[in-house]
């Protein structure tokens, strides 16, 4: 892997929520090749509260980009969930826009 950009390196897939529905991620520039910075973004889903009738989004992403996930995983901001939580909520939500 020494010749693969950090970027596009890929780990185990790793799922995460965040109450900032539309977070994005900045990937690191590559000076050797001089391309623009790849960004990631979690996907918002709308869910409803039935016990106060209000709307609220939350925002979800699946990635196996190893930059991505040690960026993720030092981000307060953000909540590492298994692969179960993950789909189970995703069918629960409608995807919305950003």
């Amino acid at each position: 892997m020494a010749n693969d950009d950090a970027a596009s390196a890929k780990a185990p897939m790793k799922y995460f929520k965040s109450d900032i529905s539309g977070l994005t991620i900045h990937l690191s520039y590559n000076e050797d090749t001089d391309e623009e910075p790849g960004t990631i973004r979690f996907k918002p889903y709308r869910f409803n509260d039935h016990r106060t009738g209000t709307n609220y989004v939350v925002g979800y992403l699946a990635t196996d980009q190893e930059e991505a996930i040690a960026i993720l995983e030092g981000d307060h901001n953000v909540t590492e969930i298994d692969k179960k939580e993950y789909e189970e909520d995703l069918k629960k939500g409608v995807e919305t826009r950003y």
